[in-house]
C-alpha cells in the first residue's frame, strides 16, 4: 500500500527506508512464523521501487529463527521488518477507538528493535 501519510512515524519511515510503499504480509499460522516468512517479505523489500520497510502479521509472535532473519535482513540489506501479532493488532484498535494514533505501537517497535540492534 501507498505511504502517503503525513504522520511522524510514517514520514520518518519514508525518509529514513525510502518506504515509498509499505509491505504487509499475512500468516494465519497457529505457530511461530520463522526465518522462511521473513525472508520471502526481504525479498519484496529489495525492490527499489517499494522501499525497505515491512509488517509480518501473525497470530503469536516470532519464533527465535525469525527475530535471527529479521537482525539479518537490517544488517544486509537496511530492510527493516516489524512482526505484529494479535495483542498489537488489539492495541492499535483500542488506540484508534480512543482517538489517538495506532503507529504508537509501530513507533516503539521500531525503537526497541534499534536499541536491540
Amino acid at each position: 500500500m501507498p505511504n502517503n501519510a503525513p504522520t511522524y512515524f510514517w514520514n520518518s519511515i519514508r525518509l529514513e527506508l525510502n518506504a515509498k510503499h509499505i509491505v504487509v504480509e499475512f500468516k494465519n499460522y497457529a505457530e511461530a512464523i520463522g526465518k522462511p516468512e521473513v525472508l520471502q517479505l526481504r525479498e519484496y523489500l529489495a525492490r527499489k521501487t517499494i522501499g525497505r520497510f515491512g509488517l509480518l502479521v501473525s497470530r503469536v509472535p516470532p519464533s527465535k529463527a525469525a527475530i535471527i532473519a529479521q537482525r539479518d535482513s537490517y544488517s544486509d540489506q537496511d530492510c527493516l521488518i516489524l512482526f505484529i501479532n494479535d495483542n498489537d493488532l488489539l492495541e492499535m484498535i483500542n488506540l484508534r477507538r480512543s482517538g489517538r494514533d495506532p503507529a504508537i505501537v509501530l513507533q516503539k517497535m521500531k525503537e526497541e528493535f534499534e536499541l536491540s540492534y
